[in-house]
């Protein structure tokens, strides 16, 4: 549902709980304090990368489990670090693809119960 792709942007999920703490450690935010609610589907961290160089942090994003963002967040939570131009372009069309690819899971799921 959360997996992106676009350009010179990708968004990810990462892969295990410790690729969240690690996150943190090298953006040098608070985002492994993260690590809990992720887990138990209250929050939602996204990485943002370069798809040619997915290893880099370049953003980290907090949405809601329906899709809602709730936070971007650059290196050291600094203003001028945050994401603007293409880069916040990409996070609206990718925040519009999560949120249309919930809205059709929710129907698949009403569909489903209706059937049963």
């Amino acid at each position: 549902l959360y997996g992106y792709y676009e350009g010179s942007y990708c968004a990810m999920i990462p892969e295990l709980l410790s690729d969240i703490a690690l996150e943190g450690k090298n953006m040098h935010h608070c985002v492994g304090g993260y690590i809990d609610r992720h887990a138990r589907g209250e929050t939602i961290i996204v990485f943002v990368r370069d798809p040619m160089y997915p290893l880099i942090p370049r953003w980290t994003v907090e949405i809601s489990p329906d899709g809602k963002l709730i936070q971007v967040q650059g290196y050291n939570n600094r203003q001028e670090n945050k994401p603007s131009g293409e880069a916040q372009a990409f996070l609206d069309r990718w925040l519009a693809v999560v949120q249309a690819r919930h809205r059709q899971w929710a129907r698949q799921a009403v569909q489903t119960k209706e059937k049963a």
